[in-house]
């Protein structure tokens, strides 16, 4: 085949040519498409141009985009929990609170499976109201409840009530211990005394 000199025709006016031979080229800078003649020689077909250059370069554009969107939701559902529960491997970082759907239903660990540390800030665990807190190294609470004495702190002294609010009768208490002790000498002092009767009666003088 012969060197042929190809000459392609082309329009700054025009988007698209009206008509064109079997084969030949034509450009327009209008609508930045390359056209080639039909074998009909009646019309062009369009095969190319700046204008499909930049529609496929935006085509990967987007599908890029696509898959960066794409992997970015799967690695979010990879990190968060299964809806019906499942297990997690590594660390968990939240922002924000985690509460349970329904109150005094769920545990903490189990006795199988305990947590093996616990570290929580100062005055954070409240246990039914009662706030435990830590000073100078030592743990202490608003009261402690034993057997019905209340020991709370008063003021920055020892408060002793019962468990309705009332203050102990400290008095009533001692005359009562004073009252016990003086029962328990009078019961020892009358089993002395039966002691020495049974002796005298089994052979000493009566």
């Amino acid at each position: 085949m012969a060197n042929t000199l190809i000459q392609i025709k082309f329009s700054d006016s025009n988007s698209a040519p009206t008509l064109l031979t079997v084969a030949e080229p034509a450009y327009s800078y209008v609508s930045n498409t390359l056209f080639i003649g039909t074998g009909d020689n009646a019309g062009a077909i369009i095969i190319g141009g700046k204008a499909y250059v930049d529609k496929t370069n935006s085509a990967f554009d987007k599908a890029n985009s696509a898959n960066v969107l794409a992997q970015a939701a799967y690695n979010a559902s990879n990190t968060k929990f299964a809806s019906t529960g499942g297990t997690v491997s590594g660390n968990i970082t939240i922002t924000g609170n985690i509460i349970p759907s329904v109150a005094n239903t769920y545990f903490l660990g189990s006795a199988a499976a305990p947590f093996h540390s616990l570290f929580v800030g100062p005055g954070s665990i409240n246990i039914g109201g009662v706030i435990l807190t830590t000073s100078n190294g030592s743990l202490g609470v608003n009261s402690i409840n034993i057997a019905g004495v209340v020991l709370s702190n008063s003021n920055g002294s020892l408060g002793i009530t019962t468990t309705t609010g009332n203050p102990l009768d400290f008095s009533s208490i001692s005359n009562t211990a004073n009252s016990a002790f003086v029962q328990a000498n009078a019961a020892f002092a009358a089993a002395n005394t039966a002691a020495n009767v049974t002796s005298a009666i089994n052979g000493g003088s009566f």
